[in-house]
């Protein structure tokens, strides 16, 4: 067993003592349909949501921190979703947050790897071919039930174009506020929180992308018409995972 992760890296995190109350059935991480979580007036959101929306595992595992200098450290952990940080548990069985996160390669979770990166946060490891890799970020993101109309799956949250924008008519209701004060104050009105996915590709520079057209044609800039063409005639959904591990397995084809 390798040593504990070093409190030298660390910060105090926050301990959630949830009450899990199941709103919504689980779904596959790579599905396309969206995860709505409701939150009435009143009610205190970090008590009422379960715990697919608040952690990635159903419990804390076992994992490794590999660093940029190539130092590792072992303890139990597990991803905040509502925090968008990965935790541990140390050895006084507190849970702390990775401080020094810039410092960080990446974190394997049994056969699930989590890259950091400085701008797009903890990237889980989706699909990965010879000379790409498909991962996604989780987040949440709470909207006014009036904002929200019928929606009742990512498409209706998204473009037209299919291009992965959010629409500009879903904005948050908790910006300006930090997470603790949000999720861990009563709800002033009758909210959804919507669990989003946004996705990225890694080149074979081992630099990351948001998955868009515009991208993916860059990193295969020498297959660009090959690849419009497929994107075209596949009617590649960049909101869906599954379609772009299909659109990677063919662009690495291509190299």
């Amino acid at each position: 067993m390798e040593r504990l992760f070093s409190v030298g890296f660390f910060k105090m995190g926050v301990f959630i003592a949830v009450c899990l109350i199941v709103l919504l059935p689980y779904s596959s991480l790579v599905a396309q349909s969206a995860r709505f979580f409701k939150v009435q007036a009143g009610e205190i959101p970090v008590r009422v949501l379960p715990q697919e929306a608040q952690y990635r595992f159903a419990d804390f595992r076992w994992g490794k921190a590999i660093f940029l200098n190539g130092h590792t450290a072992s303890a139990k952990v597990n991803y905040n979703i509502l925090y968008e940080e990965m935790q541990f548990i140390d050895r006084k069985q507190d849970t702390l947050t990775i401080a020094d996160e810039p410092t960080v390669e990446k974190v394997v979770v049994n056969d699930t790897s989590f890259y950091y990166h400085p701008d797009y946060g903890y990237l889980e490891e989706l699909a990965g071919f010879t000379n790409c890799k498909l991962a996604n970020s989780q987040r949440l993101q709470a909207v006014r039930d009036e904002d929200l109309g019928s929606s009742s799956s990512l498409d209706g949250l998204y473009e037209s174009n299919r291009m992965g924008r959010p629409s500009q008519f879903l904005q948050p209701v908790n910006y300006g506020v930090t997470e603790q004060e949000f999720y861990h104050q009563p709800a002033r009105q009758s909210l959804t929180l919507v669990l989003l996915e946004d996705y990225y590709f890694m080149d074979f520079n081992r630099r990351w992308h948001p998955a868009q057209k515009s991208t993916i044609r860059k990193v295969f800039r020498s297959h660009q018409k090959k690849v419009t063409r497929f994107i075209d005639e596949e009617k590649i959904n960049f909101n869906d995972a599954q379609d772009l591990i299909k659109l990677l397995r063919y662009c690495s084809e291509l190299e």
